[in-house]
This record gives C-alpha cells, sequence and structure tokens, in this order.
C-alpha cells in the first residue's frame, strides 16, 4: 500500500564534549500535506519542543507553503470527548486550542491547498504519554518521535505493552488513493491487520483495551 508523502528527515544530535546526546535530538522534517483524498485528512505528528504555543500558530506556519481549511484535535475523555477544531482567530470560528506534547493533529487542507510543510523542533526525553482508556471511543492520537525505535506498529505496540498499557490495536490514516482509511494492526500471530512501518511526522491512533491505559515514555535512539 502506497501513500503520497514527500518525507526528508535531518537529525542533529546535540554534542556535550565528545558525547552525543540523542535524547534531545533536533529536527527539520518536511511533510506532505496531501489533498488529493477524499476527505482531505491528514493526521500529523509534531516534535514534543516546537515554535508553535496553539493551533493559530500552527495554522499560520501551515499557511506559509500549504492553505489550510481547519486543524483539529481529538479529546479522549470527558465531557467533551471528540473533536474540536480550529478555523480562524478573526472572525473567531471554533478554539484556539494549545499544541500539547504528544498529541497528533488532523490537518485539513483547502481543495488544492496541499503542499510541502517544514517543521522544526526537538524531543522531550522526559515526557510521559497518557494513555487515555477513560473515554467511550478509547481512542488515543499521538505523536511518536521523530527517532523512534520502533520501525513498525508491532514493535510500537510491544514497547507500549511493556510500559504497562495493554493495546487493542494502532491505526494509521492513508489520505488518498485506492487504501484512503484507516489502515490497522492488532497483532501477527494470528495475522490479523498490516504490521505498517512507523514514518516520522505522521500521527498514530493508539485503542488501548479497557483498562488498559497508562503512562508511556517513549524510547528513542
Amino acid at each position: 500500500m502506497s501513500i503520497k508523502r514527500c518525507l526528508v528527515l535531518v537529525a542533529a544530535m546535540l554534542l556535550i564534549g565528545t558525547v552525543a546526546q540523542a535524547s534531545n535530538m533536533g529536527f527539520k522534517i518536511t511533510i506532505a500535506i496531501d489533498d488529493a483524498g477524499t476527505y482531505l485528512n491528514n493526521w500529523v505528528s509534531v516534535p514534543y519542543h516546537v515554535s508553535y504555543n496553539n493551533a493559530n500558530d500552527m495554522k499560520t506556519d501551515l499557511n506559509s507553503t500549504c492553505n489550510i481549511y481547519r486543524i483539529y484535535r481529538w479529546i479522549p475523555s470527558g465531557a467533551s470527548e471528540g473533536y474540536q477544531y480550529f478555523q480562524s482567530t478573526i472572525p473567531p470560528l471554533g478554539t484556539n486550542f494549545a499544541i500539547t506534547p504528544g498529541e497528533s493533529y488532523l490537518v485539513i487542507p483547502n481543495t488544492g491547498g496541499g503542499g510541502n510543510w517544514v517543521v522544526v523542533g526537538s524531543h522531550d526525553p522526559g515526557l510521559a504519554i497518557t494513555i487515555d482508556d477513560a473515554g467511550t471511543y478509547l481512542n488515543n492520537w499521538i505523536s511518536v518521535p521523530y527517532h523512534t525505535m520502533a520501525a513498525n506498529a508491532n514493535v510500537l505496540k510491544t514497547e507500549l505493552n511493556a510500559s504497562g498499557a495493554n493495546i487493542y490495536r494502532i491505526y494509521r490514516w492513508i489520505p488518498s488513493g485506492a487504501s484512503e482509511g484507516y489502515q490497522y494492526f492488532q497483532s501477527t500471530i494470528p495475522p490479523l491487520g498490516t504490521n505498517f512501518s512507523i514514518t516520522p511526522g505522521e500521527g498514530l491512533l493508539i485503542l488501548p483495551n479497557t483498562g488498559g491505559g497508562g503512562s508511556w515514555t517513549p524510547s528513542h535512539y
């Protein structure tokens, strides 16, 4: 299965003396915002340290190379469970929500508004991501570090489960083409779903089993 994504990753390790400190690695990545799909959905992840304070900052940066209609986040539980969107500040349309480390975001371009978006930031090795199991849908849209040790969905699921989470499935969204829609991984034995590759810059949906939430500090090289 293919995905229209032009991705260039440049990782620069910060040096202290002669010892490479990879934990707070800096990134410059180009993510293709796809406008060829039926739904125009692009789930993207950003580094844990970025210059965007809120959705308006992120949308402004996106619009430097793309033409963006809305940005969405998913609230995993509570009275506000569901999608929250931002469209504009003038006039106020939606909520100018804070950009939260570890979250991924749904970016919807206007028709013909796709393009290559350059993202710059760095990792926070101390950040623990909460996998929320209190919601009705158990959806957790997360951002995986660009220098993750998990090459594919099976390795990521194993890592999540080792942290104490009890994960049912991991999903990715394919933004266009014949395979447009959700692709999931559940297990290798028996084979259930597709053990897809983890792609830097792509947001992932983590579904725990009921009672399977927990705190996860992602591995990295």
